[in-house]
């Protein structure tokens, strides 16, 4: 079957079909952890833990629910692509990034919603065990090398 064609493809109609998974929970007995990335950039996370619909990893933007009582861990790859693991960035945590430590130069394209990289906690795996909401960004950036 010969591929090539001297007419071009119009759309006249599109039809999405969309799977999610939604289930209210009690908030007195349930906490939501959310993680984040910007851009491109859409990493494996795994999760120590199953969350209430069994699931333990996600890719980019993901939600997760938790009973309050569970610990969790999430571990990042050290690479995705062209990118590397940086950090996290957990609101109302404090980092553990020295920036006085030599690093690699950096762009400025950095995936994730992070104005300050001295509230970074390094290292590919963090733990959580306060039972509240939670939202964190996995931080990746590319070497400047690799930019053009």
């Amino acid at each position: 079957m010969d591929m090539n064609s001297d007419y071009s493809a119009k759309l006249s109609a599109l039809t999405l079909e969309l799977h999610y998974t939604s289930r209210a929970v009690d908030t007195s007995k349930f906490k939501t952890l959310f993680v984040s990335t910007l851009g491109d950039v859409a990493p494996q996370i795994t999760l120590s833990q199953p969350d209430i619909s069994g699931r333990k990893d996600g890719s980019g933007n993901f939600m997760r629910t938790y009973r309050r009582s569970t610990k969790i861990t999430l571990t990042a790859p050290k690479a995705f692509g062209k990118h590397i693991f940086l950090g996290w960035h957990v609101r109302g945590q404090k980092g553990n990034l020295d920036l006085t430590t030599p690093m690699p130069i950096l762009s400025p394209e950095i995936s994730g919603n992070v104005d300050d990289l001295g509230h970074l906690v390094t290292g590919t795996t963090i733990g959580l065990d306060k039972d509240e909401d939670k939202l964190i960004y996995a931080v990746y950036v590319r070497p400047l090398a690799d930019v053009n």
